[in-house]
């Protein structure tokens, strides 16, 4: 039984090291273990999460109501509430824009390079601005 003892005891030292080593990925501070992609732009109820993102040429931002807001959103080109129709932005975000409600994303993509203003013309204060590299 003491043989036994012997080479049981190196094994769960390695299993225990082994345990101890994994563990959840680094995550974005508000769900450990994800990551929130540098394209994507959260909104809440009256707000984006975060009011701006940076983007190559061709890429895509994702708009992501989570599904907490409760709310509607009009997103369009423009600022303050107010959609810009004379503005270059791509085709989704021109005239009126679109409707993208709780629980909704869309992805649109800039396939040029440029500084674009993002409102909402429900919040006024919801505004954002895409940077085109």
């Amino acid at each position: 039984m003491k043989k036994a003892g012997v080479l049981l005891l190196p094994l769960l030292l390695v299993l225990a090291l082994g345990v101890s080593a994994c563990g959840k990925s680094a995550g974005n501070g508000n769900n450990p273990g994800t990551s929130t992609p540098s394209n994507q732009v959260t909104m809440d109820a009256t707000n984006f999460v975060n009011n701006a993102v940076t983007i190559k040429a061709g890429d895509s931002v994702h708009f992501d109501d989570p599904g907490d807001s409760g709310g509607t959103h009009i997103i369009c080109s423009g600022q303050n509430g107010q959609c810009d129709n004379s503005s270059s932005a791509p085709k989704d975000l021109q005239g009126s824009g679109f409707t993208i409600n709780a629980g909704q994303t869309k992805d649109v993509a800039f396939p040029t390079a440029g500084t674009y203003k993002i409102t909402c013309s429900i919040h006024p204060d919801m505004n954002l601005t895409v940077t085109v590299q």
